[in-house]
């Protein structure tokens, strides 16, 4: 199975009007759009709300939103998106909503988020030639995370991560887990995100991909498994 994983993906001014017309070879580039047409699933992170909210939250740093025109582009990537990030909750409550009902409307896979912490759709099944590969998706517990009375994304709670893995393992052939977390811009894992994903290892996960850093970062491999940081 050939399976792409990329990291955070925002339209940006400088493309948005390649998402708008779902020119993917215009997104990627030479060469990438090549590697990425080549892959049986494909799945990013989408970091920002779907929205045409200005209402924005207070917080550090940015706050992303995604235009709703971008669509046409998302469609053509042909992807899941995995949406637990620090950013998804950005324009509130009504941001997710319209992100969620955005990629509903447009058939457009995704996990990761819910309207409580109840309702997550914290992963997904993909068969792949006979074989049944999960994919799971959580985040560093910030203000996105979701709870009992409000929206937002699957935080890594550890003791509901770890039997959430166990679960997935059993019924499943593979478990790839995707975790936003990490220091920004630094290359290696803090030592209690290595411990965290040793644990995830011990319980069932076959993979895991750590994104947020965005920076080339590192990696090991840990009882026949690989973690990338």
């Amino acid at each position: 199975m050939d399976l792409l994983i990329a990291g955070d993906v925002v339209p940006r001014e400088n493309n948005i009007n390649f998402f708008k017309e779902g020119k993917i070879d215009a997104i990627l580039g030479n060469g990438l759009d090549v590697l990425w047409k080549s892959a049986e699933q494909k799945i990013f992170n989408l970091e920002g709300p779907i929205t045409n909210k200005e209402k924005k939250i207070k917080k550090n740093g940015l706050n992303l939103k995604i235009n709703p025109d971008v669509v046409n582009g998302l469609k053509k990537m042909d992807s899941l998106l995995v949406l637990a990030n620090n950013h998804i909750m950005d324009y509130g409550e009504e941001g997710l909503t319209d992100t969620i009902n955005i990629l509903k409307k447009n058939d457009i896979k995704y996990i990761g988020v819910g309207q409580k912490k109840s309702e997550i759709i914290k992963s997904c099944v993909i068969n792949v030639k006979g074989k049944k590969v999960a994919v799971y998706n959580c985040c560093e517990n910030e203000f996105s995370v979701a709870t009992d009375k409000h929206p937002g994304a699957n935080g890594c709670d550890l003791l509901i991560l770890m039997d959430d893995i166990r679960k997935l393992k059993e019924q499943n052939d593979y478990l790839i887990v995707i975790y936003h977390g990490g220091k920004e811009f630094y290359r290696y894992p803090s030592p209690y995100l290595r411990e965290v994903c040793k644990k995830m290892i011990d319980c069932g996960a076959d993979f895991i991909t750590c994104q947020q850093s965005h920076c080339i970062g590192s990696y090991e491999i840990y009882k026949d498994r690989h973690i990338v940081y």
